[in-house]
Parts: C-alpha cells; sequence; structure tokens
C-alpha cells in the first residue's frame, strides 16, 4: 500500500464514493488527504465519512480525522481511536477532503475509511406528508439542525402555489 499524499497540493486521485480505503499513519508528522472530486458531488449534500481504527484500543484519540474544504478550511473534525461517523453539509460542484492524521497518541495501525453523499434537495413529488423530503441534520454527531434546500415549484418553472 503506498502511503497517501501528505498535503492538499498533492493529492492527484480521488476517493470513490462508498469505496473502502485501508491506509495507516507512518510517523508522528505523516499525514493523509484523500480527495472527493466536484464531479462526484452533483447536488448539495451531506457528505458521510466512516472511520475505523482496525486494532483493538484502549486510547480512543490516535487519530485526527477532518473533513476540509478545497481551502483546507475544516468543516468538522474529531479525535478517534476507533470507530467514527463524521458527516459535514458540501455544495455541488465543489471538492471536499478526508484528512487523517496522528491523534495524541500515536499507533502505528492501519485505519479504513469510506464517504457517501446523501442529498438535501428537495425531490418532487413531496407535496403531502407521506412523500415528504426527509429532514437530515447538519452534523450527525452533535445534532444541529436540518438543511434542505428547495424551491416552489421547480427551479425550471417556479409556482408560489406549490406546497411542500
Amino acid at each position: 500500500m503506498a502511503d497517501a499524499p501528505n498535503s492538499i497540493n498533492q493529492v492527484s486521485g480521488s476517493l470513490s464514493l462508498n469505496n473502502i480505503v485501508t491506509e495507516n499513519i507512518i510517523t508522528n508528522s505523516d499525514i493523509d488527504y484523500f480527495k472527493i472530486p466536484a464531479s462526484a458531488i452533483v447536488q448539495d449534500a451531506l457528505l458521510n465519512l466512516n472511520f475505523s481504527g482496525l486494532a483493538a484500543s484502549a486510547a480512543e484519540d490516535e487519530f485526527l480525522v477532518s473533513i476540509r474544504d478545497a481551502s483546507d478550511k475544516v468543516l468538522v473534525s474529531a479525535n478517534v481511536g476507533s470507530d467514527l461517523a463524521l458527516s459535514a453539509s458540501v455544495d455541488a460542484n465543489a471538492a471536499y477532503y478526508v484528512r487523517i492524521e496522528r491523534g495524541e497518541s500515536l499507533r502505528l495501525d492501519d485505519y479504513s475509511l469510506s464517504v457517501d453523499l446523501l442529498p438535501v434537495i428537495e425531490g418532487e413529488d413531496n407535496d403531502i406528508s407521506i412523500s415528504a423530503t426527509p429532514l437530515v441534520p447538519d452534523d450527525a454527531l452533535t445534532g444541529g439542525g436540518a438543511v434542505v434546500k428547495g424551491v416552489l415549484g421547480s427551479s425550471l418553472s417556479p409556482n408560489a402555489n406549490d406546497v411542500d
């Protein structure tokens, strides 16, 4: 397994949605970046990161896991030793990155991760409660507010009398 790029500027490949990747932190200064390309995010969505430390651990701070935008700004992060689900709202047609680095303690264990997207744009026909668009927490870990984007009618044909 080749080491993942350790700078946002060095990332040339991309992380495929729903694909499990296994990697490791091999030194104190090792940082791994994984890119979710803009072409994979065709509409505003909730980016879900599933992270697993592969070794049993007493320490829960071995990895610092974050989701970042293209300017390397942290959208959400957490220290973790084993399993973690992390989510962030992302915009359509923009690239995002997952960064894995050493946490408070260092173990040279492998980890695995995968990402998926949950769209947050309303879908018609959502005019009655049984077909309502589900509300998704903005940050699944902290229970933040729901993010829903939509229009009355459609983007091609606005209709102020539409019910959502």
